[in-house]
């Protein structure tokens, strides 16, 4: 443990000396991909300066306010996507998974400047449009029906499901209609490749100011991540007599009764059931 430790000190140093040498270097765009250690993947970035930090063995590398004209670049082949319009990109490693601090999640935040709903719905409907071009599939998870089209929108009575909750199908485009009482609340569209899950969220405020988010998270991490904390959370909670672990199987069963229907309901009027 110390040993990693002090190594982790050390790479953690030369990094950020390296950054400060190169920091007169001129940034074009900001190239990045999961998987490799963060220090390395930082400096092939082409960005000539991180703000590095470590919080409870997660390590961090953020630059906040880029430059219009300088977009950044997933390069994994066959999945490239480039996002431009960037307010911060930063990029995550954990220091517990004991594999070299691989960069584990990326997230870009877009600059809230979209002040109409028509310049949001473009905006992101051009950022679905690379995903669909790639090899990227469509992600679903297992709590949420496999449907297509605009059944994805939809609660058992065919409303707009405003908080329901799970990504819509990417194939779909919704109305303007639609858009505006859909996006009032936080939507993401999910989408799976080589190992990482792109999520895409989008919400507006009142005033129609836009938030936009684009994260790759390495799958396996957020699987693990997920069912230690599930584990632990139903742990804690059976320990205080609140019965959690039955509580969750109902909630289960509920939800792939309900699933039932909507995935019944998408054939009736048309869509499709789809693979996961």
């Amino acid at each position: 443990m110390k040993c990693r430790g002090i190594l982790f000190v050390f790479l953690l140093v030369a990094g950020l000396l390296a950054y400060y040498y190169f920091g007169t270097e001129k940034m074009s765009e900001i190239k990045f991909e999961l998987g490799k250690n963060i220090i390395e993947t930082a400096k092939s970035t082409g960005v000539p300066r991180f703000n590095a930090s470590k919080t409870a063995g997660q390590v961090s590398y953020s630059i906040n306010q880029i430059p219009d004209d300088i977009p950044a670049r997933y390069t994994r082949p066959g999945y490239e996507i480039t996002a431009s319009s960037l307010f911060a990109f930063t990029m995550y490693a954990d220091e517990p998974d004991n594999n070299n601090l691989a960069v584990n999640n990326v997230t870009l935040q877009f600059k809230a400047d979209i002040k109409t709903h028509e310049a949001g719905q473009a905006f992101v409907e051009k950022l679905i449009a690379q995903f669909q071009k790639g090899k990227w599939q469509r992600y679903i998870r297992e709590s949420c029906p496999a449907v297509s089209g605009r059944s994805s929108l939809l609660d058992e009575a065919g409303n707009l499901n405003v908080g329901k909750g799970c990504a819509f199908d990417p194939n779909y485009k919704l109305t303007p209609e639609e858009w505006r009482a859909m996006m009032g609340e936080t939507q993401r569209y999910e989408w799976v490749g080589d190992g990482v899950v792109a999520k895409l969220e989008v919400d507006y405020s009142s005033d129609i100011t836009y938030k936009i988010f684009l994260e790759f998270e390495d799958l396996a991490t957020m699987v693990n991540s997920d069912q230690e904390n599930q584990a632990r959370d139903l742990k804690e909670g059976d320990a205080k007599g609140w019965g959690s672990t039955a509580k969750y199987m109902q909630g289960k069963k509920e939800t792939e009764a309900r699933n039932k229907i909507l995935e019944a309901n998408a054939i009736k009027r048309g869509d499709t059931v789809v693979p996961r």
